[in-house]
């Protein structure tokens, strides 16, 4: 299981998604871990630029497809 947490520098959601992603993985009974990647920087693939903050993918695909992320992600 791959899971990247993306997001941006600015987002006022990004603390309360990372929360409740750390909560799901104990819940499950499982050790949190996740790539955390910041659609911001320069450095970011290209193919990470079109989800909004916060999103999470579960590998490689959104937790909450649909138009979440043209509103701001998952």
């Amino acid at each position: 299981m791959i899971v990247e947490f993306l997001y941006g520098c600015n987002c006022g959601n990004t603390e309360i998604a990372r929360k409740n992603l750390t909560e799901a993985f104990l819940q499950l009974g499982i050790q949190p871990n996740w790539k955390e990647i910041d659609i911001d920087s320069p450095q970011t693939p290209e193919v990470y630029h079109q989800y909004g903050s916060p999103t999470i993918l579960l590998n490689g695909k959104d937790i909450l497809p649909g138009d979440q992320n043209s509103s701001g992600g998952t």
